[in-house]
């Protein structure tokens, strides 16, 4: 396994998002069963602030994929919300 160093740099400066991250995992592999899932730190212009991007690798055809994202985005994801301002979940 190969992580990241700016993955741990920015889970150690916004400790309280790894309880939200381990639930993410739970709940993802409920619409995306043993899907590996990548961890990465983004950071665009307009942002200040860093972004924690969970990825999840799906190997189910787009439009199906995009129907589960949802699912889970209008789910767990929204009433989270609040607490997941610096993490955005997305499939590829």
């Amino acid at each position: 396994m190969i992580i990241d160093k700016r993955v741990v740099y920015f889970l150690e400066s916004h400790f309280s998002l790894i309880t939200y991250l381990f639930e993410a995992f739970h709940e993802i592999n409920k619409y995306f069963p043993n899907a590996p899932i990548e961890l990465s730190v983004l950071q665009s212009f307009e942002d200040i602030e860093e972004r924690l991007s969970i990825e999840i690798i799906v190997i189910i055809p787009p439009e199906e994929a995009l129907k589960m994202l949802d699912k889970f985005r209008n789910g767990w994801y929204l009433n989270h919300y609040d607490s997941l301002v610096n993490i955005d979940v997305n499939w590829r």
